[in-house]
């Protein structure tokens, strides 16, 4: 995007700006750097992020909000009630707590060598925070100590969020834990988050006029007839149906494509046998499936059993009620606030300038789809997604001029390392202003 001329400041930016550029409100640079290595070095798998909703918790209470924790598992929230008068409005800032089972390979002097006995199938892994979720969390931090220590400059109330197990069933879980009802917090009346990519640092990203779609995960169990691997002429290999059938899932959206609504099927997931001399009875293959629409999920979803049910015909196997699974990876579409964007977005160009505010194109989009923040407003609350570029600008330039940029690390890759500044610093602005936007401010009260 081209350098344009900043728009005029309103009262209203005015402030927003003298409150986050006040040297005395901003916390300390150095120690949001330490606290952000100490998250990573210790990332935590998602449903067992006991020690981080600890340190959350603790740094919350030093700042004088008001915590409760174990909400829908480890989840935390803190709130700062800074009304003093009338009612203003609630603003509501989200963060991911959990890491992923990847084997760090950034070379930092603070990477993760951490493994974790997982839950599920009870295999030590490797966990890393892959996601960047050490840096949200990091972030909204900083935020929530810099509007603490502003506090005499706005009204309101000011809600964090953080939410254990983002790739499951956490959002749902503090719902269902009585979020707003049983703990009593008030109804955020915006809810925000934002997350960092892989671009080069220093630049926020709105997506403006499409929707973040829906995921859906399933599960495939191939069956077949099992043996010793001598004697393949009697047996049914699930794993050569598996492997067929990866293929033909990936490519079927060629047949779907549809430029106005774009859409992504992905084999993430293989697991058959145990034994190295033994053709196993069953395989399972995960799929994972993203789509912008309804109707496209809809398409997709039909598709797969067509083809599932092809390649079980053709292999001589039985295709069951039961072989296609959905996991319980659904997410809703996150369809941002057209109006609450527009006036975030005018906050951001009035404090960063118009030149470091870009559109999220669609591949970006597609990246990033799936949050669950729109699980966390009731019915009719608005709520504004953006995510902040976070790759160091030299390294960014170095990939760039050898043509590679394709190569660069992304988030969920074992590589990925977002440079800890400007992405602190342009993170916690960011939210600062965006919850001041709404908040009132001097001239409001």
């Amino acid at each position: 995007m081209n350098p344009q001329p900043t728009a005029p400041r309103t009262p209203k930016s005015a402030a927003i700006n003298g409150i986050i550029k006040e040297k005395q409100n901003r916390p300390d640079l150095e120690t949001l750097k330490r606290l952000y290595q100490k998250l990573h070095a210790d990332p935590e798998l998602p449903g067992r992020e006991e020690h981080t909703a600890h340190v959350v918790k603790t740094h919350l209470e030093a700042l004088g909000f008001r915590v409760r924790a174990r909400i829908g598992g480890h989840g935390v929230v803190g709130v700062l009630d800074n009304q003093r008068g009338p009612r203003g409005r609630t603003v509501l800032l989200k963060a991911e707590l959990d890491a992923l089972p990847i084997q760090e390979k950034t070379n930092l002097s603070y990477a993760s060598t951490k493994r974790i006995k997982d839950p599920v199938d009870k295999k030590r892994k490797p966990v890393m925070h892959a996601s960047g979720h050490d840096m949200h969390i990091t972030m909204v931090l900083a935020a929530a100590a810099l509007l603490q220590k502003a506090k005499k400059k706005w009204r309101g109330c000011l809600i964090v969020l953080f939410q254990p197990d983002s790739q499951g069933r956490g959002a749902k879980s503090m719902m269902e834990s009585g979020l707003y009802d049983k703990f009593q917090f008030p109804n955020p009346n915006i809810v925000l988050c934002q997350h960092i990519n892989n671009k080069s640092a220093g630049k926020l990203q709105l997506l403006r006029g499409n929707d973040l779609g829906e995921r859906l995960s399933f599960l495939i169990t191939i069956p077949g007839k099992g043996g010793h691997s001598t004697t393949p002429e009697g047996c049914i290999n699930p794993i050569l149906i598996a492997s067929s059938l990866v293929p033909e899932l990936q490519t079927m959206i060629q047949t779907l494509y549809n430029p106005n609504s774009p859409a992504l099927v992905t084999c993430v997931r293989i697991n058959a046998g145990h034994a190295t001399n033994e053709i196993p009875d069953k395989a399972e293959l995960t799929v994972e499936v993203r789509a912008f629409s309804g109707d496209m999920m809809k398409l997709l979803v039909e598709a797969i059993d067509l083809v599932v049910g092809k390649e079980f015909e053709n292999a001589g196997v039985l295709k069951k009620k039961k072989t296609i699974q959905r996991l319980d990876q659904f997410v809703s579409p996150l369809i941002n606030d057209p109006d609450a964007l527009h006036k975030i977005g005018v906050q951001f160009e009035d404090y960063f300038g118009r030149e470091q505010i870009q559109p999220m194109n669609l591949e970006m989009a597609m990246g990033k789809l799936g949050d669950d923040l729109a699980v966390l407003a009731r019915e009719g609350i608005p709520h504004a997604y953006w995510t902040l570029r976070s790759t160091s600008p030299g390294i960014w330039d170095t990939y760039e001029r050898d043509g590679r940029l394709h190569e660069l690390p992304d988030t969920h890759t074992a590589e990925f390392a977002p440079a800890e500044e400007p992405t602190l610093s342009v993170g916690m602005e960011a939210l600062a202003v965006a919850a001041l936007t709404y908040l009132k401010t001097e001239g409001e009260f």
